[in-house]
């Protein structure tokens, strides 16, 4: 079981919580877990961490793939696009599934930014 709290991402295996940490981002003091969502064998981590250029990071746990990324939700489309959404005018668009290597595609909702 995957559990968010203030100390990041954690799971409880056999009685025990364990912290997993991103392997391609630090974590701040603190790392908020806004969602986490399980859907086609990947685990899905929308959180606060220190990431440059807002990209998609990706780990493991055992047979787990994680990905977490700084977004407040996120959604899979019917044509396989990956939208993760924020706290501003914006959406983020990227191909499923997402990798490292996906660039950002920055659409504004309203006008042209914030």
């Amino acid at each position: 079981m995957f559990v968010g709290t203030l100390d990041g991402l954690n799971v409880l295996d056999h009685g025990h919580f364990t912290e997993i940490i991103n392997k391609n981002s630090s974590i701040r003091d603190y790392m908020l877990i806004y969602s986490i969502k399980c859907m086609n064998d990947s685990v899905y981590v929308c959180c606060t961490l220190d990431n440059q250029f807002n990209k998609i990071s990706e780990s493991g746990y055992k047979n787990d793939k994680l990905f977490s990324f700084i977004s407040s939700s996120f959604c899979i489309t019917k044509y396989n696009k990956f939208i993760k959404v924020g706290w501003g005018n914006d959406i983020y668009t990227v191909a499923y599934p997402p990798s490292q290597s996906d660039e950002n595609s920055q659409r504004y909702l309203f006008g042209d930014s914030y």
